[in-house]
């Protein structure tokens, strides 16, 4: 039996818990078109301060354009939203799970960043200027939901560099918890959330 992995925070908000639920997005083929999830979106946007979310979370990506879609919603949901991590997030999974206000790891549990795939249609230098966009969006999006996680060098590295990034073990949940420090210092928990550390737990994102 392998030994139980140690978070070393506490995490409560301080509003009394009204309504706990679990989803699951752990769809091994992909994220894919946003229709698809409009249900899910509203659900997020139902939720009330007091509720509580758990995702369990598993799988490798997929649609840039839903990622997107439910990191934001899930970021800006009122209900405290927990990431249960089971195995690989990677891409757009990854993104989803550090839109969550707590994110939970387990023996194994793997989280891989890079930029996007794909191509760009249009006339002449049309294509470029689409790619630059995308490129630029997705910048944006990780310096709202990974800084703290990585630095912003480490981010403009991994989009400039067309890098995969995997975090697992010790690091990644060294790593959780400079993203919870990173937020908490700049006043960004939701409804009143408070984390409570232990000393010496933290690492430099270098």
């Amino acid at each position: 039996m392998p030994k139980k992995s140690q978070q070393h925070f506490l995490f409560s908000p301080k509003t009394k818990v009204i309504d706990q639920s679990t989803i699951y997005l752990t769809n091994q083929d992909g994220i894919d078109s946003l229709e698809n999830y409009i249900d899910l979106l509203e659900y997020f946007r139902s939720k009330e301060e007091g509720d509580e979310v758990t995702i369990v979370i598993s799988g490798l990506g997929g649609d840039l354009n839903t990622s997107i879609a439910l990191a934001n919603v899930i970021a800006e949901s009122k209900a405290i939203v927990i990431a249960d991590v089971l195995g690989t997030v990677a891409s757009g999974h990854a993104m989803v799970t550090l839109s969550c206000d707590a994110i939970i790891t387990h023996s194994g549990s793997n989280l891989m960043l890079h930029t996007f795939s794909g191509g760009a249609y249009g006339k002449g230098m049309d294509g470029i200027s689409s790619l630059s966009s995308t490129n630029e969006q997705l910048r944006e999006v990780l310096l709202d939901y990974a800084q703290g996680f990585m630095s912003p060098e480490e981010i403009d590295s991994m989009l400039e560099k067309n890098r995969d990034l995997f975090f697992t073990g010790d690091e990644l949940r060294r790593r959780i918890l400079n993203l919870y420090k990173y937020r908490q210092d700049a006043g960004l928990n939701k409804g009143g959330m408070v984390f409570q550390f232990e000393e010496e737990t933290s690492i430099d994102n270098e």
